[in-house]
């Protein structure tokens, strides 16, 4: 499956790449990724293709990190 996952930068409000799988050619039944911690309230998962002819749907997609909203009003990050 081809694939890139971007964030919402919040000082820009622009999207920015997290992962880019768009040229990738093995056929994933799951995929773990992890990157760089980012400040961010949003995360867009764009599906461009597939590496064989079925179908593509996301079952689960699970984002860890800690509350943007919660951080800043404890004055933990600079809103």
């Amino acid at each position: 499956m081809q694939y890139t996952l971007e964030y919402k930068d919040i000082a820009t409000n622009t999207w920015r790449p997290l992962v880019d799988r768009s040229t990738n050619t093995t056929a994933y039944t799951a995929d773990y990724v992890t990157f760089d911690r980012v400040l961010t309230n949003a995360v867009r998962l764009k599906i461009l293709g597939t590496t064989e002819n079925v179908k593509v749907g996301v079952h689960e997609l699970n984002v860890f990190g800690e509350n943007y909203n919660l951080a800043a009003s404890k004055g933990m990050i600079t809103p």
